[in-house]
């Protein structure tokens, strides 16, 4: 299972120095989610407990047939 990962075929973020990351030396997002309950389950999604997460994920997947 991956992150949540921005559409960048429609919108291509610029290409800004490496302005940090994370830890591992990952590049920080150049972009955000617009859609601010989108953000509130980012922001959320490493407390949650994981039998809510594998809900998300379920809920997700069956919308996508």
């Amino acid at each position: 299972m991956t992150g949540w990962e921005p559409n960048t075929h429609r919108n291509p973020p610029k290409k800004q120095p490496n302005q940090g990351g994370a830890e591992s030396g990952a590049p920080r997002a150049q972009t955000s989610p617009a859609d601010p309950d989108l953000v509130s389950l980012i922001d959320a999604w490493r407390t949650l407990p994981e039998a809510v997460k594998a809900g998300i994920v379920a809920m997700v997947g069956a919308t996508r047939g």
